[in-house]
């Protein structure tokens, strides 16, 4: 069997940075519909009250 062309060492500074890209990006999508559902509920709220 031949042995396949790997690198030497994982890159692990390239693959937490991207990764860390990643995560950061979904936090801020949640963070930004959980917000935007509160105000929306809290707008419906305050309709029902006037």
């Amino acid at each position: 069997m031949k042995r396949r062309n790997y690198p030497d060492k994982f890159d692990w500074n390239y693959f937490l940075k991207y990764i860390a890209i990643i995560a950061v990006s979904v936090a801020l999508q949640n963070l930004l519909t959980t917000t935007g559902s509160m105000i929306w509920a809290l707008a419906g709220n305050l309709t029902g009250l006037i």
